[in-house]
C-alpha cells in the first residue's frame, strides 16, 4: 500500500498530529493557570522549556506567555451589554 512505499510521510504526519495534541494540551494547562510555563512544558513532555516556546510559538503564533496574557485579557473583560 501507499503507507510502505519510500514517498509515504506517515512518520510525519504522525509527529504533527502528536506536536498538534500537545500544544493544544499546553494550552488547556496554561489557560488554567496554575503552572508555570516550564511545568506545562514538562507536563506535555517536552523537557526544554525554551524548545516548547518555539514549537508552541511556531503553532499558536505568539509565545506561551503572550498566550497567557491574551487570555487573561479576555477572562477580565466585562461581558458586553448592549441596551
Amino acid at each position: 500500500g501507499i503507507r510502505d512505499s519510500p514517498e509515504s510521510r506517515g512518520l510525519g504526519d504522525v509527529y504533527k498530529r502528536q506536536t498538534e495534541y500537545r500544544i493544544n494540551e499546553a494550552c488547556k494547562l496554561l489557560r488554567a493557570g496554575n503552572l508555570s510555563i516550564a511545568e506545562v512544558a514538562i507536563s506535555v513532555g517536552f523537557f526544554d522549556q525554551f524548545y516548547f516556546s518555539r514549537v508552541f510559538k511556531r503553532a499558536k503564533g505568539m509565545p506561551p506567555s503572550k498566550y497567557i496574557a491574551a487570555q487573561s485579557e479576555n477572562a477580565d473583560a466585562p461581558a458586553s451589554e448592549e441596551a
